[in-house]
């Protein structure tokens, strides 16, 4: 579990030489200062070559839940673990370790991402 700090803020839309405008972000991140955001790997960890399973990430800010958050995920060996095109699920492709990076995408994140790294093992399956 890693936690990282970050500020809230506001976003200009800026074009054709004029500010559209500016926003407050909502939800947890509208509250200015800092806030505590939290991931956690709440998936399987252990999968089985020819399955396709969706990971589950769970994302607080400050304890409350966020609804619906933007992931990345990214394989450290696409030749075990494979992401599927629209890159929200997981085929596991050969028996061996990999690593899953879990970021959180978000506006409000303009220096680094908040991100988790999973420990993945996948084991043979049927023939």
């Amino acid at each position: 579990m890693v936690g990282h700090w970050v500020r809230s803020g506001f976003w200009c839309v800026v074009g054709m030489g004029f500010i559209a405008g500016a926003c407050k972000l909502s939800g947890v991140f509208g509250a200015p200062g800092m806030h505590q955001v939290t991931l956690k790997y709440l998936g399987d960890t252990v999968l089985t070559v020819g399955t396709t399973v969706a990971p589950v990430v769970s994302v607080e800010a400050d304890g409350v839940p966020v609804s619906d958050p933007r992931l990345r995920f990214v394989s450290s060996d696409p030749s075990t673990v494979q992401l599927t095109a629209v890159g929200d699920s997981l085929v596991a492709v050969k028996v061996g370790k990999d690593t899953l990076t879990v970021s959180l995408v978000d506006a409000i994140f303009t220096d680094s991402l908040p991100t988790i790294k999973q420990f993945l093992t996948v084991q043979g399956g049927p023939p």
